[in-house]
């Protein structure tokens, strides 16, 4: 089979009989048109855009054309016109489907556009997180026939929150993105799941972002008695690639490449050393391992399901500034991760780091021509949707033995916006009654917000802690929804 498109420019695949039949065509017919896809097997679709919609005299021209060579190509050719898609196939192996919207296309979910909507779409009846809960069967349907630039599916998007129905802690969200555009191509699905996930968030609505730390009111004064660390995160994509779950090897390396040197100029407090994983000595993998610096493949199912663990360690690394209190994670969930982090309560300072080394990082990397992916609608767009708007999060390892005994408890962090993990992260639980609270929110509220939310929070929630150390009632104490 072969597929006529129009116009649309994408990479040439080359190998033997692309490289003759594209020759032989711009030889000898006036249609200019060139190969861009591989000939795998005699079931593959070969794609030949061109620069203008073929009249039926030209498309008659070229079966003629292919006829004369179809030595070249292993099948048979007659002609069929459907001119209302803006789409000419010229018939052949009958075992792929019939029509389709995916030009240049991932071969694999033509191969599943054999069976029919209702054939290929998920049991979800045990499952329970924001895609099972926005994905039906009319969506599924108008969506599965559909891919972004790079190639990345529907099925690609939820297939993490296929193979994982839940998760014993927390709502996960379920889905992923692989590219900047699979936000707009497959909106249908992802603007519920983002309304869902972001409280409300409409796909109108416009997200703020406030990198001013002087905005900050307190956040020095977390008592170090029940605050043993804090930490501000947050992600960056690197505009005009592909996202972890999907990218290639070559564009994880370049994405590594501009990291190195990007992070290399970096001076002051902020000068410091890339560790790459493949290439660490055992000296240095250890003291990252001491430091809690260092990040392995991944375990989590959440991550594996969705492809981000492919190649490991290859273009993965660690830089962190000579007093290693800002580190950079390069192409781990996020082609960037970008995090401060002290021990002990005082926060401010962790968020003034922050900001002044984001800012800074920022403004390299779009000066090198490549700008951090971002839009006035989802704010700075990441991997997950849960992450999108700021990327933030802004948490601290609190000790709360007895306020996390208490009913209320859950009560208490849903009306504060935080929300509790394990100090392990997001698949462990609380040992010794140290949790680690952070900000629920990522999208509608800037950098200065949540990390607002999490000092007055936290520091509600300790004065909590010793009301309830000397047997004390805090019924008088309960916040209002934030």
């Amino acid at each position: 089979m072969i597929y006529i498109y129009p116009e649309r420019a994408v990479p040439a695949l080359p190998n033997c009989h692309s490289l003759l039949l594209n020759r032989h065509i711009q030889e000898h017919s006036p249609i200019k048109c060139h190969i861009v896809s591989y000939w795998s097997c005699t079931n593959s679709p070969l794609h030949l855009p061109y620069h203008m919609l073929l009249s039926n005299r030209q498309l008659n021209m070229l079966c003629h054309l292919l006829h004369k060579i179809a030595r070249l190509i292993p099948s048979n050719y007659g002609t069929v016109v459907n001119r209302s898609q803006r789409t000419s196939r010229i018939a052949g192996c009958r075992g792929l489907a019939r029509s389709s919207n995916m030009p240049f296309g991932n071969t694999h979910n033509n191969w599943k556009l054999n069976y029919s909507s209702e054939e290929e779409y998920p049991d979800l009846t045990k499952h329970n997180n924001h895609m099972a809960k926005a994905l039906s069967a009319d969506i599924y349907k108008k969506l599965r026939d559909k891919q972004t630039p790079s190639g990345f599916t529907l099925d690609d998007v939820i297939q993490t929150g296929v193979d994982n129905p839940g998760h014993p802690f927390i709502m996960t969200v379920g889905c992923v993105a692989g590219d900047e555009e699979s936000y707009e191509v497959f909106k249908d699905l992802f603007d519920p799941i983002i309304e869902d996930r972001h409280g409300g968030y409409k796909p109108t609505d416009k997200h703020k972002t406030d990198l001013n730390f002087a905005n900050l009111k307190g956040g020095d004064d977390l008592d170090p008695n029940y605050v043993l660390s804090s930490r501000v995160r947050t992600g960056r994509s690197i505009k005009g690639y592909a996202l972890p779950p999907h990218c290639s090897r070559g564009e994880r390396r370049a994405i590594e490449k501009h990291s190195i040197k990007a992070l290399s100029s970096l001076s002051g407090e902020f000068k410091g050393k890339y560790y790459p994983l493949k290439d660490m000595s055992d000296a240095e993998q250890q003291q990252l391992i001491d430091d809690h610096f260092l990040f392995d493949k991944p375990v989590s199912p959440l991550l594996l399901a969705s492809g981000m663990g492919r190649d490991w360690p290859d273009a993965r690394g660690i830089w962190h500034n000579e007093n290693k209190t800002f580190l950079v994670w390069v192409n781990e969930e996020d082609h960037l991760r970008v995090i401060s982090m002290q021990k002990g309560g005082n926060m401010k300072e962790v968020f003034r780091r922050f900001c002044e080394g984001l800012q800074k990082i920022e403004e390299i990397f779009k000066q090198a021509g490549h700008p951090f992916m971002w839009n006035e609608h989802l704010g700075y767009v990441l991997t997950c949707p849960s992450n999108l708007g700021t990327g933030l999060r802004g948490g601290v390892h609190a000790k709360l033995p007895n306020l996390s005994k208490h009913p209320k408890f859950d009560e208490i962090l849903g009306r504060l916006r935080l929300q509790k993990r394990g100090t392990g992260g997001v698949d462990t639980a609380a040992v010794g009654g140290v949790f680690d609270i952070s900000n629920a929110d990522r999208l509608g509220f800037s950098e200065v917000d949540q990390v607002q939310m999490v000092v007055d929070g936290v520091k509600l929630m300790i004065e909590m802690e010793k009301k309830l150390e000397k047997g004390q009632s805090i019924d008088d104490m309960m916040p209002a929804q934030k």
